[in-house]
C-alpha cells in the first residue's frame, strides 16, 4: 500500500473499544478493507481481539450466560419495536405522526425498514438461542453490570408497559405538561 493511502487510512478511524493495557482500536478507513490496530509501544499487529466483532463470538450465549441471554433478546425486541416493551412506542409515535402529515410513502419506507430491522435481529437472536457455542468457557460478568443490566432490563419493561408514566414524568422535566397530556391521549 502505498504511503498516502496508509496515512488516509489511518486518518479516519473510528475508535469502537478501548483496552487499558493496549489501546485496542477498530480501523475503518475508507477503502475496502477493515483492520483491527493494536498499538503497544509502536507495534502493530492484526485483526480479531475484540469479543462481540463477529457473530460467531455471541452463538451459543444462552447455554453460556442465560440471564444475559435473554435480556438481550429483550432489548433486541424492544429495537425491533414489538409491543409491550419501550421501543414499541417510539416507533407508533413516529409512524403515527407521519401519517397524520401524510407522508403515506416515507411512513411505507419506515415500516419496510422496521421489518428488515427486524430479521437482523432474530438472525442475532437465533445465533443466541439455537447455534452451537464456539467457545464454551463460560460468560463472566461484574456486579456493576449485573445491576445496569437489571436496571436496563426492568426499564425497558416498565416503560412498554406503563408508557403514560414515562410520558409524564418526562413532559414534567421538561417543563411541557400540556405536550404531556396530549401525548397521553394519543394512547388511549
Amino acid at each position: 500500500m502505498c504511503r498516502a493511502r496508509r496515512r488516509v487510512a489511518f486518518r479516519q478511524f473510528r475508535v469502537r473499544r478501548l483496552d487499558g493495557r493496549h489501546r485496542l482500536a477498530a480501523a475503518e478507513p475508507t477503502c475496502s478493507f477493515r483492520r483491527l490496530v493494536v498499538v503497544h509501544d509502536g507495534a502493530t499487529v492484526g485483526r480479531r481481539q475484540i469479543i462481540g466483532d463477529e457473530m460467531d463470538d455471541i452463538c451459543g450465549l444462552y447455554s453460556k450466560a442465560p440471564t444475559e441471554a435473554m435480556l438481550m433478546l429483550v432489548f433486541l425486541l424492544s429495537l425491533a419495536g414489538i409491543p409491550p416493551l419501550a421501543g414499541f412506542y417510539g416507533k407508533y409515535f413516529i409512524f403515527l405522526s407521519l401519517i397524520q402529515t401524510q407522508h403515506y410513502l416515507l411512513a411505507s419506507v419506515a415500516v419496510l425498514y422496521a421489518v428488515l430491522g427486524l430479521y437482523y435481529y432474530m438472525r442475532i437472536a437465533s445465533a443466541m438461542f439455537m447455534r452451537p457455542a464456539v467457545d464454551t468457557e463460560p460468560v463472566e460478568i461484574s456486579a456493576g453490570m449485573s445491576v445496569a443490566l437489571a436496571i436496563t432490563g426492568v426499564a425497558t419493561i416498565a416503560i412498554g408497559v406503563f408508557p403514560e408514566a414515562m410520558i409524564r414524568a418526562s413532559a414534567w422535566s421538561l417543563g411541557i405538561q400540556q405536550a404531556g397530556a396530549s401525548v397521553i391521549s394519543l394512547l388511549k
